[in-house]
């Protein structure tokens, strides 16, 4: 692991990988289906940076908003679905269909190097038998819109609650700025960051 030798995070993240993998560790961490969504969604638009990136330069991309990378993604979705079975599975002297071949699975998560590796030593959790309300919201989720925290991230924390959770653990800052809110009202703990994880873990 020289590369990241002069790295901190990095090499905090690989020890993070390490111990979740090992399975020697003191939690039993889970992930939801939500957040399979949130890395499919990171996943295309990645792939799309990178592919748009070789093929008319980072900085053109670098100006490309989120809503108009999905509608760009929304017309290679609609241009796939328009293919037969075996344009989808056979080469193509066309070039634009031999194209789309090669390159649109790549915009979706490979299942098996998933679960493979990309999510060794995580187990997933369905969500089940969850009600949401409008007297919740004004009861337990309110305060987090109010400090900023996103409808996802909000999700998280009550299907965390839902499963009986004992701890959070995030590496994003709205996390952390509502942990004390998060701790008095579900009870579960919010670990931010590389070195708090690895210190519980």
């Amino acid at each position: 692991m020289d590369l990241f030798k002069h790295d901190n995070r990095s090499r905090q993240m690989v020890e993070l990988r390490e111990k979740i993998e090992s399975g020697e560790n003191n939690f039993f961490p889970v992930f939801s289906p939500l957040g399979l969504n949130e890395l499919m969604k990171w996943n295309a638009e990645v792939t799309f940076k990178q592919v748009s990136s070789e093929a008319i330069g980072t900085k053109n991309i670098q100006r490309i908003s989120e809503k108009e990378i999905g509608d760009k993604l929304k017309t290679l979705l609609k241009s796939w679905n328009e293919l037969s079975y075996e344009e989808k599975t056979k080469q193509s002297t066309n070039y634009k269909k031999e194209g789309l071949r090669r390159l649109f699975p790549d915009f979706f998560l490979n299942i098996s190097f998933l679960y493979s590796h990309g999510l060794r030593g995580l187990t997933e959790v369905d969500i089940i038998k969850f009600d949401y309300s409008t007297s919740d919201f004004w009861k337990k989720t309110s305060d987090y819109s109010y400090l900023q925290i996103g409808a996802t991230d909000i999700m998280h924390i009550l299907f965390a609650k839902h499963l009986g959770c004992e701890y959070i653990a995030s590496k994003d800052s709205d996390f952390k700025r509502a942990s004390e809110f998060i701790k008095e009202d579900t009870g579960i703990e919010v670990l931010y960051g590389y070195d708090q994880i690895l210190k519980k873990i």
